[in-house]
């Protein structure tokens, strides 16, 4: 699966969005409209005020209101995006992080919900590269390990190569009978 277009995460939002506002006005998850309105006009790149640490009723209330909407996100389409229930924790899935939190109106009580859609290809591109380098680095060795071993193989019997780079001593077949693998270790030998 390639990376999600700007149009699908801005299409992701507006579904998030519309799950918050198919809640009601009388629900504890985001009654305010000036927060409705900032959250659609910054679109996914919204960050909103600071996060609170709700704590009770009011946390409880909240994240029962976030796992409605997630439910609701996820019967349409929402496959692609994960989706925090937890207070102020970020997920990560191949191409997207959201990251949802409570905040606190005025008085003290739930008011919103800090909401932060970031597409993360670059960062996942990063981490393939990265993988994909160690990999090979790790086929490579493998590779050489083998072919050496081959070599080690025909020569006379109770010869050994020590490998000057590390305490690594491959051994030809004659000398494994005393090993328990194909190398051993022999500090200094």
């Amino acid at each position: 699966m390639g990376p999600l277009p700007a149009s699908v995460l801005n299409g992701l939002f507006r579904l998030f969005i519309s799950g918050l506002r198919a809640l009601g006005p009388d629900s504890l998850f985001l009654p305010n409209k000036a927060l409705y309105d900032r959250l659609e006009r910054n679109g996914p790149a919204c960050i909103g005020q600071p996060c609170p640490d709700l704590r009770g009723a009011a946390r409880d209330s909240v994240h029962s209101a976030l796992a409605e909407v997630i439910t609701q996100c996820r019967q349409v389409r929402c496959t692609d995006v994960q989706l925090a229930v937890e207070h102020g924790v970020e997920t990560r899935d191949e191409h997207v992080a959201l990251l949802l939190s409570p905040v606190c109106s005025g008085d003290g009580g739930a008011g919103g919900v800090l909401c932060m859609l970031i597409e993360t290809t670059d960062i996942t591109l990063a981490r393939q590269h990265a993988t994909r380098e160690l990999n090979a680095i790790e086929l490579a060795r493998r590779i050489d390990e083998e072919r050496l071993q081959t070599i080690i193989d025909r020569l006379p019997a109770g010869v050994g190569l020590t490998d000057a780079a590390g305490p690594w001593t491959l051994a030809n077949a004659s000398m494994r009978q005393y090993t328990d693998s194909g190398s051993f270790n022999a500090p200094g030998a």
